[in-house]
């Protein structure tokens, strides 16, 4: 690529990127495999005041710091297998939760960190799977306990147990108020040391709560265990849509953080990832095996201090770097050759490479599985077929990640054991039968080569009668994915568009224009017997056009027979010259420096700030909004739409 488009092609690049967050790219992912002797399966991920990254796995707390330990892993020995982590900035704390104990670390004067444990007695606790703030208390939260101590003196403050059987299934605080999720009973709100139930609260009594997540300032945003995001207000349930057409659903969201005041990311347990931006819902990533991650089944989500995404999974950790403005499109199958030119046309992005044309399409995947739907009887007890099985219905959620620690799922208890016996002897059993459905799997995005150009495409020039592309083989217009030729057997250089629909066009035997009509594009030549190699070409007036050629420049006077004249540019040994105009001045640039037409002078001079001495070579480019910048002793500089010559 030439040293004047390379810059353009990374700004463009930038903005393309912006605009089309997870369909039009992926984000950098690395990806960490620890050593043999730790776990790869980590459940929490946390990073504590010393930018050391953790994560909690069977062996105790992986810990990984890649600028001080040279991207090497440690891990704390713990006395208990930790579940959960969470850092507390006001106190500098992380905490720990796990099986039937909980607490914090501390670091020794040796830099080495021991577990300090918070419980004051030998009672069952059981695991504590999450950790909670507020402004003064830290909360331990399991499905059989929740215990909250003082964040600063560590007192203990409050012990719940579960009662009549019934677990917890779900704890978040609101900016006022504490609540609980009771398993067959619903959502409560916690008054000193006791439950209310709140008159909403009947709308979860058979849903988990699976997070709870900072919205503003009145109301937070519930992940709910049947795989839907909803914002409460502490009485008031509100739908909170995302566009992804039911892929947190289909493939078992699992978990939520806050990466930054305006982005979220999802986990789930079948679909990798997906980052989304906080008011309107779009989808800024989707992070799965498609785009580059190693497993599609998240075991814990995590954020660092640079707005880092960590993912935990069956092959280790993978990290994605949210922050660069930069799309990483080397993720899509189908993108072949190095990238030169990517634009926007009718909404698509186009990709001119080394290799021909690519355009970014989407490719919806669906996997097939059966499921168990409950079959409305007409009569008692029917007989039972082949596909007809009396179980209940499962879903996978979120326990079943916990369930590969304990070996086995929690079941909940039958919860009618008493009634009358003979009004039982007539009741119909409910009958399941298998049917099977299409799921979301993934929402794919690829490029697919547009038909009939193979060859490297140097630029592309968007026109409402379809897409100009420049190669060595001749001229191209591309519609509905389709190229076509129009100028054959010459290498063309540069397009610049004119007046009206017409494109003027410099190759390596002269100039012509293209235009489009009703009936068309026509092809024009004004003059074929000029066949002078032209490396640009751009208009300035009406029927007037300025082309760069072998150290000159050259004014086209087009208006009846094409008259030429021709202004040397001045040069220690030959260069190209490209030319353009930025605010009426016309500029030549070679990679020897800068100059510009005077016009009253109606001579080529030197931009004084652009001349480069002997060995150097100077970078520039012309940007989307009609300012040259150029590159000299290491400093960008930009000929604004201000300047004055």
């Amino acid at each position: 690529m030439p040293a004047y488009r390379r810059p353009a092609f990374f700004a463009l690049l930038i903005f393309s990127s912006c605009l089309m967050f997870a369909q039009k790219g992926g984000p950098l992912l690395s990806h960490y495999r620890e050593s043999a002797e730790i776990e790869n399966q980590s459940w929490a991920i946390c990073q504590d005041e010393n930018n050391v990254m953790m994560f909690a796995n069977i062996r105790g707390i992986l810990t990984f710091d890649g600028q001080v330990a040279g991207n090497t892993f440690g891990i704390i020995r713990l006395p208990i297998v930790p579940y959960a982590l969470k850092y507390n900035s006001q106190e500098k704390k992380v905490f720990v939760g796990g099986d039937n104990d909980y607490g914090y670390l501390q670091r020794d004067e040796k830099g080495i960190y021991k577990f300090v444990s918070m419980r004051h007695d030998t009672s069952r606790i059981g695991v504590i799977s999450k950790i909670v703030f507020t402004d003064s208390t830290v909360w331990f939260y399991g499905e059989h306990s929740i215990i909250s101590h003082q964040l600063k003196t560590g007192k203990l403050m409050l012990r719940l147990g579960e009662k009549e059987g019934k677990p917890f299934t779900g704890m978040f605080v609101t900016p006022k108020n504490v609540f609980i999720n009771v398993m067959s009973k619903g959502l409560y709100r916690l008054e000193a040391d006791t439950l209310f139930p709140i008159v909403t609260g009947y709308l979860l009594e058979n849903i988990d709560i699976m997070f709870g997540l900072p919205y503003d300032k009145k109301m937070v945003l519930l992940g709910l265990g049947d795989g839907s995001l909803s914002l409460f207000d502490g009485i008031k349930f509100y739908p909170y849509q995302i566009r992804d057409e039911g892929y947190l659903k289909d493939n078992a969201m699992s978990d939520g953080i806050v990466i930054s005041d305006s982005v979220y990311a999802f986990s789930t347990l079948d679909g990798g990832a997906l980052v989304v931006e906080r008011s309107s819902g779009k989808i800024r990533y989707t992070i799965n095996y498609v785009n580059g991650l190693p497993d599609d089944e998240i075991f814990a989500i995590g954020s660092d201090n640079n707005n880092g995404l960590w993912l935990s999974h069956q092959y280790g950790l993978t990290r994605a770097e949210l922050m660069l403005p930069v799309a990483n499109l080397s993720v899509y199958p189908g993108l072949k050759g190095n990238l030169i030119n990517p634009l926007w046309h009718n909404n698509e992005l186009y990709v001119a490479t080394s290799e021909g044309v690519f355009y970014l399409t989407s490719v919806r995947r669906y996997l097939d599985t059966e499921v168990l739907v409950k079959q409305e009887q007409s009569e008692v007890n029917p007989p039972a077929t082949e596909d007809q099985i009396q179980v209940p219905v499962g879903k996978k959620t979120r326990r079943s990640v916990f369930s590969r620690i304990f070996g086995k799922k929690y079941v909940p208890e039958d919860q009618d054991n008493e009634g009358d016996s003979s009004k039982k002897a007539i009741s119909a059993k409910p009958v399941f039968v298998k049917k099977k459905i299409s799921k979301l799997r993934s929402i794919d995005y690829l490029f697919e080569k547009v038909e009939g150009l193979s060859e490297k495409c140097r630029q592309l020039i968007s026109t409402p009668s379809g897409l100009l592309a420049s190669t060595n083989r001749g001229l191209f217009v591309i519609t509905e994915h389709k190229a076509r030729l129009l100028a054959k057997d010459q290498s063309i250089n540069f397009i610049c568009s004119g007046t009206g629909s017409r494109y003027y066009v410099a190759s390596a035997a002269g100039y012509f224009y293209v235009t489009a009509d009703p009936s068309g594009w026509q092809v024009t030549y004004p003059d074929k017997n000029f066949s002078q190699p032209l490396y640009s070409v751009t208009a300035s007036e009406s029927n007037e056009v300025w082309a760069g050629g072998d150290e000159s420049i050259i004014r086209i006077n087009l208006n009846g027979r094409p008259e030429y004249s021709f202004f040397p540019v001045k040069s220690d040994y030959p260069q190209r010259c490209r030319v353009s105009f930025v605010n009426d001045t016309l500029f030549i640039l070679t990679e020897l420096g800068i100059s510009y037409f005077d016009k009253s002078a109606n001579e080529v001079r030197k931009y004084p700030q652009a001349v480069v001495s002997e060995g150097q070579k100077l970078e520039y480019f012309y940007s989307q909004t009609g300012s040259f910048w150029y590159k000299q002793n290491g400093e960008w500089t930009c000929l604004g739409k201000s300047l004055n010559i």
